[in-house]
C-alpha cells in the first residue's frame, strides 16, 4: 500500500478526468520515448522535457 495523503489522490483523481484515455497513452508513448532519447543521445535533459511538454500540452 502506497503512503500518499488521501487528498493528493483526489487531486489526481479529478485531473486525470480531464484527459481521455487516448492522450494519457499518447503521453506516456511519448515519456518513454523521451527516457530512450535520454539515454542514447546527448542532447539536454531540460531541452527534451520542454519538447515533451510542448508536444502534448494541446492534448
Amino acid at each position: 500500500m502506497l503512503k500518499v495523503n488521501p487528498y493528493r489522490v483526489k487531486l489526481g483523481r479529478q485531473t486525470v478526468r480531464r484527459f481521455s484515455y487516448t492522450a494519457l497513452a499518447k503521453a506516456y508513448l511519448g515519456l518513454v520515448d523521451m527516457e530512450e532519447q535520454l539515454k542514447s543521445t546527448a542532447r539536454d535533459p531540460e531541452l527534451l522535457f520542454e519538447l515533451f511538454v510542448l508536444r502534448y500540452q494541446a492534448d
